[in-house]
């Protein structure tokens, strides 16, 4: 184990600062680099102690020459999770854009010139995929075709397409993830963080009502996180692109989850009655084939997660309104 190096493009997000905890956690060799970081983001999910053990630093994806000098002999798995989340991507789709499929094209470049044949696992998303009404039931499964309706999922469906030409070109390996609704402590940014956003208000004594609700596939960061870690070590021999299996569950029996752990929020947390629209099922065993099985019992997921915002609200790290959460 000691001799793995990780490296993660696009680090200071929600899903990477929690791929760094995990690695660390394990004593594994972690650089993490984004275009700049903020320390209360990390601070949101890792400890002081923690963060020494991580190289950090500042690195621009749409800079070839900079995402090759990262990715040296010494590197022995590389995650590349840089890209714009909605809302965003929608109001700049030309950045959207370069920092999903021009940042993906530099690392897959980068592998090629270490000539030692590493692969790469990468973030996309369930936003590939239409609206529930365009799938028999709103499942999802192996066979289902992406029919992606805004930038964030088009521009995550051309990185998997542009994955696969590069295995069939030059050899690259890649794993390409398609996360759901990922909750947990310390996600802050984007739409779907609203079910997180709802439990640190919960602890914090402030009513709050979500953009959506309706049925939604959801998976706790760590087991998200678990995911790209295992799919990294897999050395998977082709390039791939997979679900990552979670929960279908009604955002109401979400609220009651959460207030069972907190009863003083009871009715204090609320939600719209629709949906993102996105399908609700997911039957897809593409993942655990190469990594075998992730879920976990959301209801453990929540509680875990109500504890961690608690001992960041106690030690002062994150509040609320929303102008007091790191961004």
């Amino acid at each position: 184990m000691n001799k793995e190096h990780f490296l993660i493009i696009g680090a200071r997000g929600f899903i990477g600062s929690w791929i760094c905890r995990l690695l660390v956690e394990e004593g594994v060799n972690v650089t993490a680099t984004d275009i700049k970081f903020d320390p209360k983001g990390l601070n949101s999910v890792l400890e002081p102690h923690q963060i020494q053990k991580i190289n950090i630093c500042e690195s621009d994806a749409r800079n070839p020459e900079a995402v090759t000098e990262l990715i040296k002999n010494d590197i022995t798995h590389v995650i590349y999770l840089a890209g714009l989340l909605r809302p965003a991507s929608e109001y700049d789709p030309l950045l959207s854009s370069q920092v999903s499929i021009c940042g993906l094209i530099n690392t897959l470049n980068a592998c090629i010139s270490r000539k030692d044949e590493i692969g790469i696992v990468y973030a996309s998303t369930a936003a590939v995929y239409g609206p529930a009404a365009c799938y028999s039931d709103g499942v999802i499964d192996e066979k289902s075709r992406p029919q992606p309706k805004d930038h964030y999922g088009l521009h995550r469906l051309v990185m998997e397409m542009t994955a696969e030409v590069y295995f069939r070109q030059h050899n690259v390996r890649s794993i390409g993830l398609r996360p759901w609704i990922v909750y947990g402590a310390g996600r802050f940014n984007g739409l779907s963080a609203e079910p997180s956003l709802a439990m640190l208000a919960a602890v914090t004594g402030t009513s709050f009502h979500m953009k959506f609700g309706g049925v939604s596939v959801f998976h706790h960061v760590r087991d998200v996180a678990l995911a790209f870690i295992r799919s990294a070590r897999s050395n998977f021999p082709g390039a791939v692109t997979a679900n990552i299996p979670g929960e279908s569950l009604e955002m109401n029996n979400f609220i009651e989850m959460i207030e069972r752990f907190v009863p003083e929020a009871r009715g204090t947390i609320t939600c719209e009655p629709i949906n993102l629209g996105a399908p609700n099922r997911v039957i897809d065993l593409t993942l655990e084939r190469i990594i075998g099985p992730l879920p976990s019992p959301t209801e453990d997921r929540v509680k875990e997660s109500i504890l961690e915002y608690r001992r960041l609200v106690e030690n002062g790290l994150v509040n609320f309104p929303k102008n007091s959460i790191p961004t």
